[in-house]
């Protein structure tokens, strides 16, 4: 017969339950001390991180104050081409030429490398996780925005060629003074809402604690380099030709 064999430690229950809870209670220092050692790297993470935002947001916004600056500028290129064209019969009436860097073209608008690169990487390492939710919301708007941004002055870019024909002196055919007017079009057309999301976006930037304000925005916006594509400060080009210019803190107001 099989009998039950009753444990008794050496040095009785009472010691077993002591080390239990002994190794117990160190394992749980141990957890958690692992765990401030984690929090307090993940907030060193995200301090950091909103530095590096804070910068990201400034250079973005300091295209957008331009972008919103001079969206009437472009307006009036783009009508003073409209016109030349409409006018035009057989032979197309070339428009002034103007010399950038890049060459020569009919009008003048900014191209910015806009940039996400910094949130996408605290996304990707996981830092954004760790930044307040509202700030993180706001952030994602913000950025989505950027981008919607660069993407039209990608294809304001591209509609270079099309402008350089405006200066020309060529016969114009019904076909292509459509395909003039159109690019013409385009143009304000996407500059004109790149105006109203810069606007928007800068809105935002009043529900972010590190975000630049809009003063250091104005300093940064000044102190622009020319940027790409011809861009060699088109608001020194507006301001010599007379042409309308926005204030930008304005129309941020006024876009609530």
């Amino acid at each position: 017969m099989f009998r039950m064999l009753k444990l008794n430690p050496p040095h009785g229950w009472a010691a077993v339950a002591w080390e239990l809870g002994i190794v117990t209670l160190g394992v749980l220092v141990a957890l958690g001390v692992q765990q401030v050692a984690e929090t307090a790297n993940w907030r060193s993470k995200a301090n950091d991180g909103q530095e590096r935002l804070k910068a990201e947001l400034l250079i973005n916004g300091a295209y957008m104050a331009e972008q919103v600056m001079v969206a009437p500028c472009i307006k009036a290129q783009v009508d003073r081409l409209t016109a030349r064209v409409e006018a035009s019969t057989t032979l197309l009436d070339p428009s002034p030429l103007i010399s950038t860097s890049q060459g020569v073209t009919t009008l003048r608008f900014p191209s910015r490398p806009w940039t996400t690169q910094t949130w996408e990487a605290l996304q990707q390492d996981g830092t954004s996780n760790h930044l307040p939710g509202d700030v993180q919301a706001t952030l994602g708007q913000i950025f989505e925005k950027v981008g919607q941004l660069r993407d039209l002055n990608v294809k304001s870019d591209d509609g270079l060629g099309k402008l350089r024909l405006l200066g020309q002196k060529m016969a114009l055919t019904p076909e292509l003074k459509a395909d003039l007017l159109s690019a013409l079009w385009g143009q304000v057309q996407r500059s004109q809402v790149s105006s109203l999301n810069a606007s928007q976006t800068l809105m935002l930037y009043r529900k972010i604690d590190f975000a630049p304000t809009f003063a250091e925005i104005e300093t940064r916006q000044a102190a622009l380099t020319p940027g790409r594509s011809g861009d060699l400060r088109t608001l020194q080009y507006c301001r010599s030709q007379g042409l309308p210019i926005a204030d930008w803190r304005a129309d941020v107001d006024h876009a609530r």
